[in-house]
């Protein structure tokens, strides 16, 4: 069983999530492809993907969890819900990140990648956003991340 779209859609705070085509299997577990995957945020980053498979737990009511499994293994996220807010927690164990994401603000790297271990916890409850980190990399480095990228 299969289903494809072509989905754009926009999120709050003038982010925007665009796929050229998600298709959903079930071969006994829900499996999702994504082609070209671009996540676009404020002040002009970009977060872009050639193409990604995820399997996927947890759409029916249960604590969503989804696990990188295409190209390469090392990525899981989990959307953990609750009464009094909601909680997203992104792990990664030995993913090349490089590999695997082109983040970019406005035309330049963002990103230069590398191995990436680590977990970054993002929550919300009541009106309070809590971000908690962990990660460490072996040669990831963050360039231009404030004011004007340098010549």
């Amino acid at each position: 069983m299969g289903m494809s779209i072509y989905p754009t859609a926009r999120r709050g705070h003038g982010v925007r999530l665009h796929a050229d085509m998600i298709a959903a299997t079930w071969p006994g577990r829900l499996r999702l492809a994504v082609r070209a995957g671009t996540l676009a945020g404020p002040a002009g980053v970009r977060v872009s993907s050639a193409s990604t498979g995820w399997d996927m737990a947890g759409i029916f009511g249960e604590d969503l969890r989804l696990k990188l499994v295409e190209p390469l293994a090392g990525l899981s996220i989990r959307k953990l819900a609750s009464p009094v807010g909601n909680a997203w927690s992104i792990e990664a164990r030995g993913l090349d990140a490089g590999r695997l994401f082109d983040v970019r603000r406005d035309a330049h790297p963002l990103l230069d990648g590398g191995i990436a271990d680590g977990r970054v916890d993002l929550s919300k409850f009541a009106s309070a956003l809590h971000l908690a980190q962990s990660v460490a990399t072996s040669r990831e480095t963050v360039q231009h991340c404030a004011g004007s990228p340098t010549r």
